[in-house]
């Protein structure tokens, strides 16, 4: 998949355009000058099917682990209950000996609502999770926050059984009682909580959060202290963002956003990819990063936590994620730019692309790789447009063609081709037509568009590779995807493998910064184009940067 390019603002500041690139195909003025806390929440090894967790869990507390740089980033870590039903009392003080030999504090995340959380008939209700942190405190473990489990979407939100769907006030005060007795065994812990975000009736009506804050802390006699949101990826969630930056502000609640993957992925470096994406998307519409950073999975993937040094473990994607962020300085001429560090030191040695876009653009060969999932029979080639997806609502204009797709197993054999050219497509967009060999679909801010093109078998955990022609202007980027989704028996979906529209570039041109950071742009790149900037990509050392040119 590749990552969700955003549009970008630009700042201009005496005769300088000056540009600010935290992340990948993302700029934001006020990005990364303030840093995040930086929460670890991995998922401990158990036998539970699609929740395996990280094989090289307990790995993180040794003396040696290979993790120094992001462990002292770290400021919290967070653990679920399912640790303390498994871990022996020796792994658990030795894990906590490991936290505090860091710096990095402890907070368990939990149930609290045991009358307002089932109303099944007959059903017992206890407080089944408290006997699970007295494990902490027998040990003589240190706990410094109780992050609550969703407890305003579970007591008051959802309305299916066996959900019992009280009122607010009702739900704070089933919550309090639960804190209560956690505050007994530990007196100074912080209290906050985890809610899901997204658009639908199972996300909570985010204007009743400030009664919800003001009901808890009359019930418990404890301010929530911070929110965590889950968002759901692939539903509309940006707004709801906004005026949660502004409800918690307000509330003087510190807001931090899970930064995790959407539960589809087939492996960690897809997991890796798409937390970046995420990443981007988030800090484009905060105009920078939430209070906290959490890092958090309760999925298969990522499946190991080790080394930081690798990019698809869950330390080296938070390592990533540290990464200082780089600037361009492009003087108003448009003919010199300068790669800077944080401190405006400048980066010398490094390649910078120029990518430019003539004015009506030309279709290039996009392609979605993976491998195919071990439950599917069959695929297709989907497309959609301000459906199924976070997508940006605005006027889309998209030239799609020549979808071929092809495999390749382990010994080589009956290997798999098929090949469609999109035609039926041209007759059923809501305003298609044939762009020679190519489909040109355009949708309008208030409309959607969802179409899937003929099943084709697959042959399961094969290596696969989608080829196909795109043109996307930069005014649709963001507003949809293609995807390869993946059919079990049954015929009904089982993974699907997405690419977000961004911006196609006609043609590409390579740098290298001098010995103060420059490279010179001719004139002649910049002229009859529609759209043209620079790109470095960054290292182990820096995050990428991109920066908009004005087209001459």
């Amino acid at each position: 998949m590749s990552s969700l390019n955003l549009k970008i603002s630009v700042a201009v500041l005496i005769a300088v355009f000056v540009a600010e690139c935290a992340r990948p195909d993302v700029v934001a003025d006020n990005a990364r000058k303030t840093k995040p806390e930086i929460w670890l929440a991995p998922m401990e090894p158990n036998d539970r099917p699609g929740f395996t967790g990280a094989s090289d869990y307990f790995e993180l507390f040794s003396p040696v682990s290979a993790w120094r740089t992001v462990a002292e980033h770290v400021s919290t870590f967070q653990i679920y209950l399912g640790l303390l039903r498994q871990a022996t009392d020796q792994q658990l003080i030795l894990f906590s000996e490991a936290l505090e030999s860091r710096g990095i504090g402890l907070a368990v995340e939990s149930p609290v609502l045991v009358d307002t959380a089932s109303c099944l008939p007959g059903q017992k209700n206890i407080q089944w999770m408290l006997p699970l942190i007295q494990r902490l405190k027998q040990a003589r473990i240190r706990l410094k926050y109780v992050v609550m489990a969703g407890p305003l979407a579970d007591g008051h939100t959802y309305t299916k059984a066996p959900y019992c769907h009280r009122p607010i006030d009702a739900v704070a005060a089933d919550a309090a009682r639960t804190v209560a007795k956690i505050i007994t065994l530990y007196p100074a812990i912080g209290i906050g909580e985890t809610e899901p975000i997204g658009q639908g009736p199972n996300f909570p009506n985010w204007s009743e959060l400030p009664s919800w804050f003001e009901a808890f802390e009359k019930a418990s006699g404890h301010k929530v202290e911070f929110l965590h949101l889950d968002i759901g990826w692939g539903f509309s969630w940006q707004s709801d963002l906004r005026y949660l930056r502004s409800v918690t502000k307000e509330a003087h609640v510190k807001l931090g956003v899970i930064y995790d993957g959407d539960g589809s992925e087939l492996s960690s470096r897809q997991w890796a990819m798409d937390v970046a994406q995420n990443e981007a998307a988030v800090e484009f519409i905060l105009g920078g990063t939430p209070d906290h950073a959490v890092f958090q999975t309760w999925f298969n993937y990522p499946d190991h936590v080790l080394p930081e040094a690798d990019p698809t473990s869950l330390t080296g994607i938070i390592k990533e994620y540290l990464r200082p962020p780089t600037f361009f300085h492009v003087t108003s001429d448009g003919r010199n730019a300068q790669l800077l560090d944080e401190h405006k030191k400048s980066i010398s040695g490094e390649q910078v692309k120029l990518l430019k876009r003539s004015p009506r653009g030309q279709a290039i060969m996009e392609r979605i790789e993976g491998t195919v999932p071990q439950s599917a029979i069959s695929a297709l080639l989907a497309l959609r447009v301000h459906a199924e997806c976070s997508c940006e609502p605005g006027m889309t204009v998209v030239e799609l063609g020549d979808f071929t797709y092809n495999e390749k197993t382990a010994q080589n054999s009956n290997a798999i081709s098929f090949h469609w050219n999109l035609d039926s497509w041209a007759n059923d967009g809501s305003d298609a037509r044939s762009k020679g060999d190519l489909v040109q679909l355009k949708v309008w801010p208030s409309d959607k568009l969802v179409l899937n093109g003929p099943v084709f078998p697959v042959r399961p955990g094969s290596s696969f590779a989608g080829d196909f022609l795109w043109n996307i202007n930069k005014d649709s980027a963001g507003g949809g995807y293609i995807a390869i989704i993946f059919l079990g028996r049954d015929g009904v979906e089982v993974h699907r493998v997405r690419d977000f529209f961004r911006e196609t570039f006609d043609e590409s041109y390579d740098f290298v910064t001098d010995k103060k950071g420059y490279i010179k742009i001719p004139p002649s790149l910049t002229r009859d184009v529609s759209d043209v900037k620079l790109k470095f990509f960054g290292n182990s050392l820096y995050a990428p940067c991109e920066q908009q040119l004005r087209a001459q």
